[in-house]
């Protein structure tokens, strides 16, 4: 089945296998598995993400851009947000795309095969853990490029690596976790990220980061913290953000940086330390640390929450590639 959330999440692909059991060369019946994308979108005053490098960022608003604009320095920092997000997503469809409708591999059991002078290897099989029933190893040149795992219901668990080989895109390290449940929250997504990255914002590369969205009555609730590391080992705060947005990109977000350490502690709780926001709206910015509190109060009362820096952590694959 297919479920679909008001104007920005579609939670779709339920489908474990697809068409009749076919024979292998052994004679016995195998399935036809058939991987599920994620089909997410942040309405545009938001956020998109494009792999031209021209538009990955783009601040286009479709109530009224010369208002929206007077916030475009404070809005970045969610845009940036979304845009991870985005990202991420798109990476982990490609690669699923690349293998399920491209290379056409979506039989049960292992598929080795060559692809750009190195051994992509594909292996789907039914489980039953955690609540889901089908999964997917690809590995290639000998690494992990992706695992996930799924149900018929939409819920997905997902790791994919940075490595730019199979789809020659960036430079950039990074592995990424991505949780989709729609039994939770009205709709629940989630991005775990670490690794290096080419960061506008950031001077040092490593990172480790964690963003939530879900929906709650039509709106949709963003939550995001990062942290940055100049030696891989300690990671100090750099961000901490919550926001709230309709399909109108109408709403508001607060945010803390490291930058507003002299006027604002971190948040501990989410109650206070907001150093900066706004209403996605024409005009100026909360202008008190009571408007940006509040702001903050009401968005966290919906279910949304910041994570410590000290609590976020490095991705790491839960199986290995064989030889």
């Amino acid at each position: 089945m297919n479920k679909m959330y008001p104007f920005v999440l579609l939670l779709a692909g339920c489908g474990t296998y697809v068409g009749n059991p076919k024979k292998n060369d052994g004679g016995s019946p195998t399935k036809e598995f058939a991987p599920p994308e994620i089909d997410f979108v942040i309405p545009s005053g938001v956020a998109t993400y494009d792999d031209d490098p021209a538009t990955t960022l783009n601040l286009s608003s479709p109530n009224d851009l010369s208002g929206f604009l007077l916030n475009a320095n404070e809005q970045m920092r969610l845009t940036q947000a979304g845009v991870e997000l985005l990202k991420a997503i798109k990476k982990t469809n490609r690669i699923i795309r690349k293998v399920s409708k491209e290379e056409k591999i979506t039989g049960e059991g292992k598929t080795s095969k060559s692809l750009n002078s190195a051994k992509l290897s594909v292996e789907y099989k039914p489980i039953s853990a955690d609540g889901y029933t089908s999964s997917m190893h690809v590995c290639y040149d000998g690494s992990n490029l992706l695992y996930m795992r799924w149900n018929d219901l939409g819920k997905k668990e997902i790791y994919h690596s940075g490595s730019p080989k199979i789809l020659s895109r960036s430079s950039e390290n990074i592995t990424s976790r991505i949780s989709v449940d729609p039994s939770l929250l009205g709709g629940l997504i989630s991005l775990e990220n670490s690794g290096d990255t080419d960061d506008n914002f950031e001077v040092i590369r490593s990172f480790r980061s964690s963003l939530l969205a879900f929906e709650s009555s039509g709106t949709r609730y963003l939550s995001y913290s990062k942290a940055v590391s100049a030696d891989e080992t300690t990671f100090i705060p750099t961000r901490y953000l919550l926001a709230k947005f309709d399909s109108a990109a109408l709403g508001s977000y607060v945010f803390w940086e490291r930058q507003c350490r002299l006027t604002h502690k971190e948040p501990s709780d989410g109650n206070g330390g907001w150093c900066k926001g706004s209403a996605l709206t024409q005009g100026a910015g909360f202008g008190s640390d009571g408007e940006r509190n509040e702001a903050a109060q009401e968005i966290i009362s919906k279910g949304a929450s910041i994570t410590k820096a000290s609590d976020l952590k490095k991705i790491v694959f839960p199986v290995t590639c064989g030889s």
